[in-house]
């Protein structure tokens, strides 16, 4: 077995070498072709190794001596490419366009005229409205340019006989695929080349017993190589078959740049009056005024886990900090103290059936989605589904939903909690171009804040959305506005804690669509566009909450631009920019869990964002982000002008 195993291995080899010689025009003569031809692919091999300079001198000399016995003129043949009428035509269209493919892999038809039958028989099958699995309906092609006439095309071996190629003419011309002329002049391309193919057939059978035992022996030593290291895995335990491992780390420089008009003291040395008061929690600032330079680094690792041929369990730690959501960074700089792994994922993967998965756990993000609404590194949890279906040949659509809880209370029933579902249509026409389009709508429950009603609620305080990891950016207001002051049990006049709580409900309709053109692959334009709109504001009811006026119904959000280079670097020096300007509204989603490099982070700013990544070696590549942004709206609780812009330096490394 092993014996037949490296004869084919050989063959192909072989066959792999010959489709490399250079291309011969099939109008030219059949001697001249195949001594042009063969003397090209001669020197191939001599060059390549697999024969040597002896063998090569004696394939030459007894070629051309089988060139002298070769008829020139093939013989006529016995069936001729209108035989088998319409009617005995039974042909469906997947096998219509299967033998468009074969013909093309016969050396019959070039690529260039295999895509023009395609585009034939998309008509046919567009007039008969036919699907798939239907016969192909037969049809009289009228008599037009003959498109195969004095058509030069790359020599490919024809492999089958006469017949079976005459067959296969027939075939087209019984469904109307080509016409009479058409199928004449194919014909008569393969009668030109048959000479060269009988010559090459024999140049192979040549090759393989001059050369075929020192192919076959240098395949058998690869082949040994190959069934020992086998054996080593066998004596492996079962269990270790079913972990898959992976991780990154990424080495960051970042510096922010702040304007040098925003809010703030630039008075020195007291750094802390140069800042912007963030009212997310009493006495929290942020800084608006000195530039900062940092260095930063992300690791990750992970294992997946094949518990069966439908459950993946997986499990992934990552650097950062359980106070922030979305960044897995850890800036350097804390007198070289020991930094600690989070458990960044941890979900069990169901597939019961074809196209429907379930997650459970601690999840990555389920939807089709950019950083307007989420941060890269966000991920949820609780469940989720996902279910995609293919609607034809060309078109797919996908179904996902989601139940996130946010944070738990143990004596309240205002537990928050986050709600999902998304839909879509994709379309793909070939690797030419791709499309994809979702409409998500993302439901937060018992986010918004109210008043306290009474000072033991301002004391003691009643249950609401936490906004300690909040970033910036949403209209806030203090529940306690009511009950400033109290008295203790001791008569002491005492100040009620600031406790900031959201003004808006939260309910956001998210259209997000991406069009990718690979007419030049591996080189891709990818444009992409993102809408959000935040359905839960209401301006009255926001004014009533914060008793500011200055609010505005800033709502909406978006994002446009445009990608262009490999769709991954992995590669040394494959390559890929971008360009994208975003605007988010300081309330059109909530904004703990949005992008957190531009504008620093949270909501109500827009600017650029221009960046681009450039492989160095395998799964070892730079990248570089230029981040400009200014604040929108400046209002009581978001004083301003605030703009930075940030800059980012990466070195990335996978495994």
């Amino acid at each position: 077995m092993k014996r037949t195993i490296t004869r084919l291995t050989s063959a192909a080899a072989l066959v792999t070498l010959m489709a490399a010689a250079p291309a011969l025009a099939v109008e030219t003569s059949p001697v001249a072709a195949k001594m042009a031809g063969i003397g090209e692919l001669i020197k191939l091999l001599r060059e390549k190794g697999v024969i040597s300079e002896e063998e090569a001198g004696t394939l030459e000399r007894r070629i051309a001596g089988e060139e002298k016995k070769q008829p020139v003129t093939p013989p006529e043949l016995a069936v001729t490419a209108d035989a088998g009428a319409a009617e005995q035509v039974k042909l469906t269209f997947g096998e219509a366009s299967d033998l468009i493919g074969a013909m093309n892999d016969q050396g019959i038809i070039s690529t260039e005229e295999s895509l023009a039958l395609k585009e034939r028989l998309y008509e046919i099958r567009k007039e008969a409205k036919g699907k798939l699995d239907s016969p192909v309906p037969a049809m009289e092609r009228k008599e037009t340019a003959d498109i195969f006439a004095g058509t030069a095309i790359e020599y490919r071996r024809s492999t089958k006989s006469e017949q079976e190629v005459a067959e296969m003419v027939a075939a087209a011309r019984g469904i109307g695929l080509v016409s009479r002329e058409e199928s004449s002049s194919l014909m008569a391309r393969y009668r030109a080349k048959a000479a060269t193919d009988q010559l090459t057939g024999a140049m192979i059978d040549e090759v393989n017993r001059g050369v075929g035992e020192s192919i076959d022996r240098r395949v058998t030593e690869e082949m040994t190589k190959v069934d020992k290291l086998g054996d080593k895995f066998a004596k492996l335990p079962e269990w270790l078959n079913r972990f898959k491992f992976s991780g990154d780390i990424r080495l960051r420089y970042q510096g922010d740049y702040f304007a040098k008009g925003n809010t703030g003291e630039n008075s020195y040395p007291s750094p802390l009056k140069a800042n912007t008061f963030s009212p997310l929690t009493q006495g929290n600032t942020i800084n608006t005024t000195h530039d900062r330079q940092r260095l930063r680094i992300r690791a990750r690792l992970g294992v997946n886990a094949k518990v069966n041929d439908q459950v993946d369990a997986v499990i992934k730690l990552a650097t950062g900090n359980d106070k922030d959501p979305v960044s897995t960074n850890d800036t350097l700089g804390n007198s070289f103290n020991k930094h600690g792994f989070l458990l960044d994922l941890a979900f069990l993967q169901y597939k019961p059936v074809s196209g429907l998965t379930l997650w459970g756990g601690r999840m990555p993000s389920p939807w089709f989605s950019t950083d307007l609404v989420w941060d890269p590194d966000l991920n949820f949890e609780g469940v989720a589904a996902t279910y995609a279906m293919q609607l034809s040949d060309s078109f797919g659509g996908f179904l996902t939903a989601g139940v996130f809880p946010l944070q738990e209370f143990e004596y309240s029933q205002r537990d928050s909690w986050l709600y999902g579902a998304q839909a879509g249509v994709e379309f793909k026409h070939g690797d030419d171009i791709s499309a994809k389009v979702g409409v998500a709508y993302y439901h937060y429950e018992n986010m918004k804040g109210k008043h306290s009603e009474s000072l033991n609620q301002a004391i003691n305080g009643p249950f609401h959305a936490d906004l300690r990891q909040a970033q910036k950016g949403n209209t806030v207001f203090d529940q306690n506005m009511n009950f400033p002051t109290y008295y203790d049990d001791k008569g002491n006049l005492q100040l009620t804690n600031y406790v900031p709580a959201l003004a808006s409900n939260f309910k956001e309709l998210n259209v997000t669509a991406a069009v990718d053109f690979g007419f030049w692959d591996p080189i891709h334009f990818v444009f992409m566009g993102d809408y959000v709109k935040n359905l839960g504001f209401d301006l009255d009811e926001a004014r009533k909450l914060t008793g500011d006026n200055l609010v505005k119904d800033d709502s909406t959000g978006y994002q446009v631009g445009l990608a262009v280079g490999h769709q991954t670097v992995t590669k040394p020096w494959e390559w890929k920019s971008y360009l994208f300007y975003k605007k988010l509204g300081a309330d059109a989603v909530y904004d703990g869990f949005t992008d957190s490099d531009f504008h620093l982070g949270g909501t109500n700013a827009k600017g650029w964002i221009l960046g681009g990544d450039v492989g160095i070696l395998k799964n070892f590549w730079l990248s570089t982000k230029w981040l400009t942004a200014n604040q929108i709206t400046d209002t009581r609780d978001k004083p301003g002008p605030f703009d930075v812009d940030v800059f980012q330096f990466n070195l990335n490394g996978k495994f």
